[in-house]
């Protein structure tokens, strides 16, 4: 299996498609202006090869596109493509579409991943392929594009999720979550969610921003952006998974996915995330020493974490110091069962 990748900053997708040769499958990203215009000239410029595409910031080795036009092309895999749509309301209708799709692949022992690039409704989704692919032991990573429309083989959706099913026709291929926050020793009860509009009420009785300020020692208005630092936490399990925290109103927390009664919440704070990164790239090369490339999805958050510290130019060399990187900037990450939020993951191969 091999990840190659083109860019241009100006949108010219002929320079972008100079590096892509003999592609298996294509993803790319564009720009709202662009989009229809780019997912079209792919389907001519090669009509019979499964591509995907969407708006987002997107990213390979050290190069950053927040503009333009970026093409990553797969060599050595099967792919099957399709899409769910009714996301907003219903992304079970057409869930037959993922079981014919998977059908195509005939996945081996860790050779297969599902991927996917969605424009909402993370959790629902997120359910709706588990329901296909747990059964299957097929991991799922992916997440929430920055734009409502997407493209599929030069079309474009909108309230929709594009997936691809991909396999590494020649070595395994694996997925990785991580997560630069470390829990706190505070533990709380979400007493009163509304997790139709992601807002979280009350923590133990009492008001939910009140609960947050009081425990970090901040002021309202510092509360508003906090979360890049103090991040919440849902504790399932020996496991962790991050909720961002969207807007402060009134005494209610707005976040960027759902909480739900008598969840267990923690308050998250800042590890040492070279010692994390350094810590998730050893874990890749030990599974796989030849790793050939890396396919990672940041969130945007996350992001602008790491851009504030004035450490994603490094991040990006650290990752594409052994092997190819590259991915895009999400908005809500998806890995196996859960959405997650201010998270890295990825899927690398041999």
């Amino acid at each position: 299996m091999k990840l190659m990748y083109g860019f241009s900053k100006n949108g010219i997708l002929t320079d972008a498609l100079t590096r892509i040769k003999n592609p298996d499958a294509i993803i790319f990203l564009s720009n709202p202006d662009q989009l229809e215009q780019h997912a079209k000239e792919i389907a001519q410029c090669f009509p019979d090869i499964p591509s995907i595409g969407a708006i987002s910031i997107g990213y390979a080795n050290q190069h950053t596109l927040s503009e333009g036009v970026i093409v990553y092309g797969f060599q050595d895999v099967t792919v099957a493509i399709d899409i769910l749509d009714h996301l907003s309301t219903m992304p079970v209708r057409h869930i037959d579409r993922m079981t014919r799709a998977l059908r195509q692949i005939e996945p081996g022992d860790a050779d297969t991943i599902c991927f996917d690039i969605s424009v909402g409704n993370d959790t629902m989704l997120v359910a709706t392929f588990n329901s296909v692919l747990e059964n299957k032991n097929i991991p799922l990573v992916g997440g929430r594009s920055s734009g409502a429309i997407l493209a599929l083989n030069g079309s474009l959706y909108t309230d929709s999720c594009v997936f691809m099913f991909l396999k590494n026709n020649s070595g395994t291929i694996k997925t990785y979550r991580e997560n630069i926050y470390v829990p706190t020793d505070k533990r709380f009860l979400a007493t009163k969610t509304n997790p139709n509009t992601n807002q979280v009420v009350e923590i133990d009785g009492r008001p939910a921003a009140t609960v947050y300020c009081e425990e970090l020692g901040i002021g309202r208005e510092e509360a508003q952006t906090q979360t890049l630092t103090n991040p919440l936490g849902r504790v399932y399990g020996n496991e962790t998974y991050l909720v961002s925290i969207q807007d402060i109103s009134g005494q209610t927390l707005s976040c960027y996915k759902p909480i739900y009664n008598m969840d267990v919440l923690t308050i998250m704070e800042k590890g040492d995330y070279h010692q994390i990164i350094a810590d998730t790239l050893e874990t890749i090369y030990d599974d796989l020493p030849n790793c050939k490339g890396i396919f990672s999805i940041n969130c945007i958050v996350r992001y602008q974490f790491l851009e504030n510290e004035n450490y994603w130019p490094t991040y990006l060399n650290r990752m594409s110091d052994k092997c190819t990187h590259a991915g895009f900037v999400s908005y809500g990450e998806h890995f196996n069962r859960q959405h997650v939020n201010q998270t890295m993951c990825c899927f690398a191969f041999d």
